[in-house]
C-alpha cells in the first residue's frame, strides 16, 4: 500500500537470511524492516561521530596554550585563597591523595615561577 506508514519499532526483523541489498523490498514488512535497519545504523554512526568529535575537542582544549590574559585572571582569582581555609581543618579532613595533589600543584607552580623569573632576567640583560 502506497502512503501507509508503519512505525519503525512495530515490525520485528525476520530471523532468516537477509535479503540481498540489490533486491528492492517486496512487502510493507520488508520495507519497514529495512527502514529499521537503516535508521539503527544511521543512529549508531551518528553516536560514534559525536563521541569522536567530543574526544577531539576535549583533547584540543586540553592541549591548547592559554593566553596571558587567562594566566593573569587565574592568579588574580587565587589571590588571598588561603584566607578561606582553616589549616587545622585541612590537616584533619584532606586525604593523603588530596594533599599530594595540592603539593604537586605547588611544586609545578614554583618550577614555573622559577623558569619565568630566569627568562625575565635573561630578557633584561
Amino acid at each position: 500500500m502506497v502512503g501507509r506508514s508503519i512505525p519503525v519499532g512495530s515490525v520485528s526483523r525476520p530471523s532468516g537470511p537477509s535479503r540481498p541489498s540489490n533486491i528492492p523490498p517486496q512487502t510493507d514488512a520488508d520495507l519497514a524492516a529495512e527502514s529499521h535497519d537503516v535508521l539503527a545504523a544511521a543512529r549508531k554512526d551518528r553516536a560514534r561521530r559525536i563521541k569522536e568529535n567530543r574526544q577531539k575537542r576535549a583533547s584540543a582544549a586540553a592541549n591548547a596554550a592559554r593566553s596571558m590574559r587567562s594566566f593573569t585572571l587565574t592568579w588574580a582569582e587565587l589571590l588571598g585563597w588561603s584566607r578561606h581555609y582553616d589549616p587545622a581543618r585541612a590537616a584533619r579532613e584532606l586525604s593523603d591523595d588530596d594533599w599530594a595533589l595540592f603539593l604537586s600543584v605547588i611544586e609545578e607552580s614554583n618550577a614555573f615561577a622559577e623558569a619565568v623569573t630566569r627568562e625575565r632576567q635573561r630578557l633584561r640583560t
